[in-house]
């Protein structure tokens, strides 16, 4: 009996470690307005997959945006942010690495940075 009250007692102590321990998740919306193509998405979203703690990601270049779901414990969304700022975007209020930057083709670099394009020059 007295066996069956112990095993009892620790059961019930770690259910309520557990529920204590409990992770959240959060999702956000992150504003990327340098995002444009394809090539532009697949290297975001290799970033955030080695990023601890992001569990979903979703890059989307015709909304520019890019949808984040991750655990509240591991990360934050300031890491987020600068892991997309780290691949060379920007992300909402933080600017792209620079050094990341110059490293991006010239199709997902802003048009003014990237130089003329095939076309320009052929109709020179």
């Amino acid at each position: 009996m007295k066996k069956l009250q112990l095993v009892l007692i620790l059961l019930m102590g770690a259910v309520t470690f557990s529920f204590a321990q409990a992770k959240t998740q959060k999702s956000v919306v992150i504003s990327t307005p340098t995002l444009q193509c394809e090539q532009c998405k697949l290297i975001v979203e290799n970033y955030l997959a080695k990023e601890e703690g992001v569990i979903k990601y979703a890059a989307d270049y015709k909304r520019k945006q890019v949808k984040v779901t991750y655990w509240t414990d591991r990360t934050t969304v300031e890491n987020v942010r600068t892991a997309i700022a780290n691949a060379g975007f920007d992300a909402d209020n933080e600017t792209a690495n620079p050094e990341s930057y110059k490293k991006l083709p010239k199709c997902c670099m802003k048009t003014a940075d990237a130089g003329p394009t095939p076309m320009d020059q052929k109709k020179q």
